[in-house]
């Protein structure tokens, strides 16, 4: 029970840095796909009206985008609701040239199929971090607070962190456990999930933990800090958080859907959030049997759980407990990194970034603000993730684009929608491509273990080091069970690339084999499968040519350092039941830099001796090992 609450609480509300992808079933996703509603709301008169008083902003008058880029846009949030597994998504963008778009898509609700909104609120976690560091560095300018004050001048009761300066809680570089990795905090608040708590009650956990590293000569990403960042403010303000956050950001910017909760009570325009336990669970560690501790009201569809309340929100507070909006957040982050929030001098100590870790890998973060790269360079705003949420919020600099965009699951693929939204921005459409929908009763009967995989990205050129990822949403299928089969993550995302005189559509996600980190699933495609697509846009397995596509699963073994040792297969297609493939495109190709967005239902055969039969006609052992020349071969005999 202790590292299912370690690692479950390690990444709670931390910055989403990363590449992520969902499961879901087909009952949830049918509902999702079927009861997509669109909304653009760029006016009839084509402008739209930012009112913002005590001339922190000017009165502003944006005009929309020209046609193609909005129906481009918003084809680009139907179609992502479809091809991965958020119920939802809302999405808020502004360039420096006074042009705005807002659009939703889906549900915020699955069990009352309620329409997603523009203005639905989200709980944005740690995008919650910029404000708060906003308002530190506002006293900051006022002179009431000093970058270098240390803790002791307003905290000497935390006599082990008396020399950590206000910088360091900024920039994530104090050395302070987080409270998030307490095994005994979050069994806790699991346990009370209506009980509220004070800063000092939840920072007594990791008060007495030795530092993580002298502060200051390292980074670290963590919670705690932001929580001692509300505290400070309060206490020289003599005001709280919330009325601070209000009556400084909220209230002049017209931030109407903005606040911070801090009661918990249930509210009928924010969006609930969800994640696939089987999923989730299995990348931090916590085993689906979890389920039986929620709540029954919570849990949808088997080991979909309904997040929205899990937690009173006091346990994150002035480091994750926004409730927000795509156009509040967008117009936020704008008004803020066009400096009109802040002093130059203390603007370029907010931008200016170091080096920190974040989920155990690199980021380059500032004063409340990070920095993350797309296919278009470098983006600065901040992400944040809640159990069943995701938000990003950015401003890309080179081309004068801020934008957010949130979705109501976890986890997500935000990189490739964000690289997908930005090269519409940035470059244009000459035509509004048709949102592409799996055909009717597509994924319905289908008898034994079925691989039901939907697929939308860039086919990468050969031999690329770094490819770049798509959306996709897979499932494996037998009975009543439903397993997801990709993750997230540097190590479980989905890669899109062509080899030689194949296609390898390939997927990961975590295995259900203890002994090993991840399972492997690849869809292979010859070149003449793009020959034999019909008019309608199918090909069917049982018409094909020996080897002409092949499915594989795998149970992929890495060393510490993610990189591959071992595979060995456990499921191949099984030719002798009907599969199908329908791309959206008849005339798909797979021509390196083209788009391929396609529905599969593949029957699958899990028999090792059958797999292994399967494999023989291949050519291929069911193990393969990593040789030192960085090739796969049979593994050696002991």
């Amino acid at each position: 029970m202790k590292r299912v609450w370690l690692f479950s609480a390690a990444f709670l509300l931390s910055v989403a840095f990363l590449a992520c992808s969902g499961g879901d079933s087909n009952e949830v996703t049918d509902t999702v796909a079927s009861d997509v509603q669109s909304q653009d709301v760029s006016g009839e008169d084509g402008t739209v009206e930012d009112d913002v008083v005590d001339d922190v902003l000017p009165n502003e008058q944006f005009e929309p985008f020209d046609e193609l880029r909005q129906g481009a846009l918003q084809a680009l949030i139907d179609e992502h609701v479809l091809f991965s597994a958020d119920p939802g998504i809302a999405v808020s963008i502004t360039t420096d040239e006074g042009q705005h778009w807002e659009g939703a898509a889906g549900v915020s609700n699955l069990q009352e199929g309620t329409p997603m909104g523009i203005d639905t609120g989200f709980r944005v976690g740690s995008n919650t971090k910029p404000f708060v560091a906003t308002v530190v560095l506002q006293l900051v300018d006022e002179e009431v607070l000093g970058l270098e004050d240390p803790l002791s001048d307003y905290f000497p009761e935390y006599t082990a962190w008396a020399d950590i300066t206000i910088r360091q809680l900024l920039n994530m570089r104090s050395g302070i456990p987080d409270y998030l990795g307490s095994t005994e905090f979050m069994m806790g608040t699991i346990e009370n999930p209506g009980v509220a708590m004070t800063p000092d009650e939840i920072l007594a956990f990791v008060k007495d933990e030795p530092l993580q590293f002298v502060p200051g000569e390292a980074g670290q990403y963590n919670n705690s800090n932001y929580l001692l960042l509300g505290m400070i403010i309060e206490q020289v303000t003599g005001n709280t958080v919330q009325d601070e956050l209000a009556s400084r950001l909220f209230e002049p910017l017209q931030l109407d859907e903005t606040f911070l909760d801090v009661t918990g009570e249930v509210y009928d325009n924010v969006a609930h959030g969800y994640m696939d336990l089987n999923l989730v669970g299995q990348i931090f560690g916590v085993p689906p049997s979890v389920i039986a501790f929620i709540p029954e009201e919570n849990v949808y569809e088997g080991s979909i759980v309904d997040c929205s309340y899990l937690f009173h929100p006091s346990i994150t507070w002035s480091a994750g407990a926004l409730i927000s909006s795509t156009p509040d957040m967008e117009k936020f982050m704008r008004t803020l990194l066009h400096g009109e929030l802040l002093s130059p001098e203390t603007q370029a100590e907010m931008e200016h970034t170091e080096e920190i870790t974040l989920l155990g890998g690199p980021v380059q973060y500032g004063l409340g603000l990070q920095v993350r790269p797309t296919l278009f360079g470098d983006v600065m705003g901040h992400g944040g993730l809640n159990f069943g949420y995701q938000a990003g919020t950015y401003y890309h600099k080179e081309s004068g684009v801020t934008f957010s965009h949130m979705h109501n699951y976890l986890p997500e693929q935000s990189d490739s929608f964000q690289n997908s939204m930005l090269d519409i921005v940035i470059n244009g459409v000459t035509e509004v491509p048709p949102v592409c929908e799996p055909p009717e009763g597509f994924f319905d009967g289908t008898e034994g273990l079925y691989l039901q995989a939907r697929f939308k990205g860039e086919i990468n050129p050969l031999n690329v080091e770094t490819a770049v990822g798509g959306v996709n949403f897979w499932n494996l299928t037998g009975g009543d069970d439903v397993v997801p089969l990709y993750g997230w993550g540097s190590n479980a995302s989905k890669k899109f690339q062509a080899f030689q005189d194949r296609l390898s559509i390939d997927s990961y996600s975590p295995s259900t084999n203890q002994d090993v980190e991840l399972r492997a699933t690849t869809i292979n495609m010859a070149m003449g499968v793009f020959d034999k697509i019909d008019e309608n846009g199918y090909y069917t397995l049982s018409d094909q040519t020996p080897g002409e596509l092949y499915v594989t699963m795998a149970d992929l073994d890495t060393d510490e350092a993610s990189n591959p040792l071992k595979l060995c297969f456990t499921a191949v297609y099984d030719l002798t039941r009907p599969s199908k493939v329908y791309f959206c495109d008849p005339e798909a190709t797979a021509d390196a830099g083209a788009e391929l967005k396609f529905y599969a239902s593949i029957a699958m055969e899990d028999d090792v001796n059958k797999v292994e039969e399967v494999l023989a006609t291949l050519g291929v052992p069911r193990c393969l090992c990593m040789g030192e020349t960085g090739a796969w071969g049979a593994c050696p005999t002991e």
